[in-house]
């Protein structure tokens, strides 16, 4: 990934925190609401909705302006 879209390092961990952080909300929603979904479909559902989408990301990181 860093070899084909290379991005500061402040930029790699900010695209890295907002996933992990979103990731992790889900869980979290998915334990409040007494795991009524199997995980499978949460995960196939997560997968569908992510694939891509860090690459996408930190190519318009890359392309865009450095932010102070």
């Amino acid at each position: 990934m860093h070899g084909t879209c290379p991005l500061p390092e402040r930029e790699l961990d900010f695209l890295a925190d907002f996933y992990m952080y979103a990731i992790a909300g889900m869980m979290m929603g998915w334990l409040s609401d007494d795991m009524r979904e199997e995980p499978e479909e949460i995960v196939g559902r997560l997968d569908r909705l992510l694939e891509g989408e860090f690459r996408r990301a930190a190519e318009k990181f890359s392309a865009g302006e450095p932010v102070s």
